[in-house]
Formats: C-alpha cells, sequence, structure tokens
C-alpha cells in the first residue's frame, strides 16, 4: 500500500495519526495502560504499509490492518477490498465510501445532552431596540464597514442589557436544519470584558452559515460570524481555525459542495492547508485562500475575499 493512499483514508475518517519511517502511528482502540488504566493517547499502534497489518507497542496486539479499521471505523470487509485491494474499481470512489463512513457518524448537538437556551435577558434586535442601545448603535458602527441592522435582523441576532450574567454582548442564536436551537455565541460590546466571546452548546462541532447558497459557486469556510456575514453568500464559520470531524461531516450531507474554500486569517495559512488536506477525499475540490496580514473577511468583504488567488490542491 502507498503511504499516501492511507493517509487519504485515515484522514477521510477522522482517524488522528503520525508518520513514521516505516509505519503510520494511531492511537491504540484496543489497550489501556497497565499502570493508570488509561487508554492509548500517544500513538503506540503502528500501522506497517508493506504488510498491511498493524502492531500495538503497548498492549503487543497484532492483526490485519481491516481488523483495525473495522474496530475503529466500523468498516466492513467489502468497503475495505475497494479501498484498498481492488484500486481498479471506479465506483463508488474513495471519496463515496468516506463520506458513507462520515453520514454514519453521530450527529453533533443530541450527543452533549441538556438543552441550550438564550441568556434571559437577550431581547431581538429591532430598531427601536437600537435607539435604546446606543452602546450595539456604536459597536455596529465602530466596525469597518459597518454592520447594517438588516443583517442583524437577518440572522435574529439579539443584544443583553448592562446587567445580568452576560451584560453588554451581541447574541446570536445558531440554529440546526430544523430550526432547533443548538447553541449561542455572545459578543462583548464594551471591549472592557474579560472574554470577548462567549459561547454556550457544542461550538465546536457546529458550523455557522450564511442564508444564501449557491451549488454552482465555491463555499468559503471562515473563521468567525462576522467574517460569515461580510461573505454575504456561500459562506461558513467554523469557530476555530480547525475542522473537527462532524463539522466535515455536515459539509458533506448539509449541502451538495463541491467546491470549498478554506480562508481563515493569514496567520493560520499552515492550519488552513493541514485542514484542506483533510477535506480532499471527500470533496470534489479544495482550494486555500492567505489573507493579506492583519485583514480577514469581517475587515475585507466578501467581494475582496473571492479576488484573491485560490491554490488548489
Amino acid at each position: 500500500m502507498e503511504r499516501s493512499q492511507l493517509q487519504e483514508i485515515l484522514t477521510g475518517l477522522a482517524i488522528r495519526y503520525k508518520d513514521q519511517p516505516k509505519a503510520l502511528n494511531v492511537c491504540c482502540p484496543f489497550c489501556l495502560g497497565a499502570t493508570h488504566g488509561k487508554p492509548d493517547s500517544k500513538f503506540l499502534c503502528g500501522i506497517f504499509l508493506e504488510s498491511e497489518r498493524y502492531h500495538c507497542f503497548r498492549c503487543k496486539r497484532t492483526d490485519s490492518l481491516y481488523h483495525l479499521l473495522s474496530t475503529m471505523a466500523g468498516m466492513d470487509l467489502r468497503t475495505y477490498e475497494r479501498l484498498v485491494g481492488k484500486h481498479d474499481i471506479k465506483e463508488p470512489t474513495l471519496a463515496d465510501e468516506v463520506k458513507k463512513r462520515l453520514n454514519g457518524s453521530p450527529q453533533g448537538p443530541e450527543d452533549k445532552g441538556g438543552k441550550v437556551e438564550l441568556p434571559p435577558l437577550a431581547v431581538q434586535v429591532t430598531r427601536d431596540e437600537m435607539r435604546l442601545s446606543p452602546l450595539l448603535c456604536k459597536f455596529m458602527v465602530k466596525r469597518k464597514p459597518p454592520i447594517h441592522y438588516t443583517t442583524l435582523r437577518n440572522y435574529g441576532a439579539m443584544y443583553t442589557p448592562g446587567f445580568g450574567k452576560y451584560p453588554h454582548r451581541l447574541v446570536v442564536p445558531v440554529y440546526d436544519d430544523l430550526d432547533e436551537l443548538v447553541a449561542w455565541q455572545g459578543r462583548d460590546m464594551t471591549g472592557k470584558a474579560k472574554s470577548k466571546y462567549h459561547s454556550e452548546g457544542p461550538i465546536m462541532d457546529l458550523l455557522y452559515w450564511t442564508d444564501t447558497f449557491y451549488p454552482d459557486k465555491p463555499l468559503y469556510v471562515v473563521e468567525g460570524i462576522y467574517d460569515c456575514w461580510r461573505m454575504a453568500y456561500n459562506g461558513v464559520a467554523s469557530f476555530s481555525h480547525s475542522l473537527t470531524a462532524k463539522q466535515r461531516q455536515q459539509l458533506v450531507t448539509d449541502l451538495s459542495v463541491k467546491e470549498v474554500v478554506i480562508c481563515w486569517d493569514a496567520d493560520s495559512y499552515q492550519k488552513s492547508l493541514a485542514a484542506a488536506r483533510s477535506l480532499a477525499p471527500i470533496i470534489e475540490s479544495v482550494g486555500v485562500v492567505r489573507l493579506p496580514e492583519g485583514e480577514d473577511p469581517d475587515s475585507m468583504g466578501g467581494d475582496a475575499v473571492r479576488e484573491l488567488e485560490v491554490v488548489w490542491l
């Protein structure tokens, strides 16, 4: 087996690995430490490319690669033969098989348990409420370019008053496909809070989409909600400079995404490349853009971002 082929399979199945000269090492799914009883977290299980077998250097278990992937990802023998043993089969492709595995993995919000509720004092942003909140108006205007009222209205933004548990925050709800509230993020409007952002719900397992998507245009993955708003269409926020397995799953299942462009801040360009490589097995075309130093989609705007050169992998 080629190293690149195994890397592609492990990446598509969201199995973390480390490159070694003769093997790719993963965390053993079978063994517990003899002294502390904890599972392997130090990549002690090597997958050897020539023999297509694995060996754990802690529990000493040895068996076939199929046995390992079956345990870690629920892969059946027929799928394994298509991916590894029968390279002349064109349908289904590797991307199709990995998508199938991702589609079968658990969904995010319901796994976490507990119902997410908005801050009890949060009120919907309306023109009347804006007149009663000079701080909210100042926050919107001082951003360059300013955030328009219609944007806040379209995305159901709320704000909290200057008292209570979350004072002076612009609150943005995050909903799932059934319009159920699954998370929210509150941005401090004073510039004085200890934490600029406060989130409730499994925010790192979610994606935040623009309200407009065109299937024939690339989807830009940006970091934050405000970056997403500036893109106006075909934008999605990952809430960080990384993509979790559940976020990658949503890119496959939520929309028929054919082209994805990673567009995180300039100082995270290497992370952008790593994320793009992790998407390559499951998305038809994946690219990366390098933003100018000190800029982000929030400051540049969607039109300027889309003029930047895309490096397609």
